[in-house]
């Protein structure tokens, strides 16, 4: 083999090898993005759920401030309840 050809050959498979490597990072990095952290975040939801299910939640009271939060919201305002200032 000639010179010329050698060198022919040592830049093809070092192209070929580039070009294997650089598929196998972004192989890599769509696996990453798309399923693993996917994954992992959902295990972690998972995880979080647990911990909010196990504290109890009163129900009344809940929504007695939905019930606060609403009327704050709608403006409503109890004629009978305001103190005329005049007596």
């Amino acid at each position: 083999m000639t010179l010329k050809t050698r060198l022919l050959v040592f830049t093809t498979y070092f192209f070929l090898l580039a070009i294997i490597i650089g598929a196998g990072y972004a192989a890599y990095d769509f696996l990453n993005k798309n399923f693993y952290r996917a994954i992992s975040e959902s295990n972690e939801i998972v995880d979080l759920q647990k911990n909010i299910t196990a504290s109890a939640i009163d129900i009344e009271e809940f929504n007695n401030v939905l019930g606060r939060l609403e009327k704050k919201k709608s403006g409503y305002t109890d004629i009978q309840a305001i103190k005329d200032p005049f007596d």
